[in-house]
C-alpha cells in the first residue's frame, strides 16, 4: 500500500467534491490510498493566466481541469 497525499487547488467543504480524483486514482490503482487537501481562500480554484484567468463553469462544478491543453 503506498499513500499519495493530494491537493487540491480550490477550496470546498463538499467532501465529496473533495475526494473525487483521490477516489479515482483510487479504483485505478489499487494499492494506493489518497489523502486529499484543498488550498485555503480559493473558492473557485486558481486559474491559469494562460486560459484568460478563467475557468469554465463544468470545471467549477466538478473540479476536473483539461491539463492537455
Amino acid at each position: 500500500m503506498f499513500d499519495i497525499g493530494l491537493i487540491r487547488v480550490l477550496t470546498s467543504s463538499d467532501e465529496t467534491l473533495l475526494n473525487a480524483h483521490g477516489a479515482l486514482l483510487e479504483k485505478a490503482y489499487p494499492g494506493l490510498r489518497v489523502e486529499s487537501r484543498c488550498i485555503p481562500d480559493q473558492p473557485e480554484g486558481i486559474h491559469s493566466p494562460r486560459h484568460g484567468g478563467a475557468c469554465h463553469a463544468e470545471d467549477r462544478r466538478t473540479g476536473a481541469h483539461d491539463l492537455r491543453a
